[in-house]
Formats: structure tokens, sequence, C-alpha cells
């Protein structure tokens, strides 16, 4: 992305709704051969992705990346005990902390209506 230079603000959101489809595609592909509480919690990620991705309000999209990230933080006061991406990447499936940088350069190079912090040189 940061090759492309300045992207749209449609492009940026583009980018972030291909990642977390993937991130819930790889959701649904893992939780397809799970079984009872495991399974219901896979269930419940696989909707909340989906929200976030049809989501009207962009800035959804780095929220919900943000509240997943100390969700699965055990350092964080809103860790929840989920052990569901470290079980993923035992796994060999992509998980959304797989794709910080995009995360990191969204927030540094765009504001949080995803316009360009930066004017283009």
């Amino acid at each position: 992305m940061r090759e492309a230079g300045v992207l749209s603000r449609n492009q940026i959101l583009a980018e972030l709704h291909s990642v977390f489809a993937l991130v819930r595609d790889e959701c649904a592909a893992f939780g397809s051969t799970k079984k009872g509480k495991l399974k219901d919690r896979v269930m419940l990620i696989i909707r909340s992705l989906d929200d976030a991705i049809g989501s009207v309000n962009p800035a959804r999209l780095l929220e919900h990346w943000r509240r997943w990230e100390g969700m699965v933080d055990p350092s964080s006061p809103h860790w929840i005990g989920i052990s569901l991406p470290t079980d993923m990447i035992l796994e060999g499936y992509l998980v959304l902390e797989d794709f910080i940088p995009v995360k990191d350069y969204v927030e540094s190079y765009y504001d949080a209506s995803f316009d360009p912090r930066y004017e283009c040189d």
C-alpha cells in the first residue's frame, strides 16, 4: 500500500474489507471442523467480523480491530482469556494479528475518516 502512494478513502476501505473478509474466511474454515463451545465461539467471531465488514461506518473496522487486539492480548485489561488466535495460528490459519502492519499503516497515514493525514508530494 505504501508503494501505491496516497490511496483514496474507498481504496483504503476496500483493503481493510479484504483483510477482514480473509480473516473471516479463515475463521470459517477453522471452525468448520470444530464442535461444541469452540465452534459456538468461532461463529460469534464470524458474525462480529461480518458486522464490521458490513458497517456503514468505516471507522468501525479499526475500532473492531483495536477491540479484538485487547481481547486476545493477555497484558490488556480487556483480555477475555480467548486462545482462538493461537489455536488458529498453530493450525496454519491467518488471523488479524498477521496484518498488524496494515492497521499501523492506515492509522499512521489516514485520519479517522480515512482522509490522508499528509499531502502527496
